[in-house]
């Protein structure tokens, strides 16, 4: 997995200014499994990478509960735990390539740690025995 480190996340652009869904989309063009999705009618939205995450806990947790929340009531569901804000562009960044999703609404973006997804065994018929396989990372780069 790519990590973004204290010097690559000050090189940024952006770092230390308020992230914007553009600026964020710009920094994970390059990433395959970097996910954008609209959350229901509220006009918000929400960026996570699809391999760091538990796509069950992502719908349960995340998407069903936002996507049926007016908009008015969106903010105070984002308001407070699980969820903190976003201080700026490199944070933000490096949170979604460690496994959170960022809610991008107002102005404001909104982070919640997804719990990672688990590995998972695959039965061998022929043998009878198991092999255990990790999900795959994310394999993206910043300049």
């Amino acid at each position: 997995m790519a990590e973004v480190n204290d010097k690559d996340a000050d090189a940024m652009q952006g770092a230390g200014s308020k992230p914007s869904l553009t600026q964020i989309l710009e920094e994970t063009r390059e990433c395959a499994d970097c996910v954008r999705r609209q959350l229901g009618g509220s006009g918000a939205e929400l960026v996570y990478f699809s391999s760091l995450v538990d796509a069950d806990a992502l719908q349960r947790d995340l998407i069903a509960p936002l996507s049926k929340a007016a908009p008015d009531a969106l903010r105070a569901k984002l308001s407070g735990a699980p969820f903190t804000v976003a201080a700026d562009a490199a944070s933000c960044v490096q949170a979604i390539m460690s496994g959170s999703a960022a809610v991008f609404a107002d102005q404001d973006v909104y982070l919640y740690q997804i719990p990672k997804a688990l590995g998972r065994k695959i039965e061998q018929a022929a043998s009878g025995t198991s092999r255990s396989t990790a999900y795959r990372t994310s394999t993206c780069s910043f300049n």
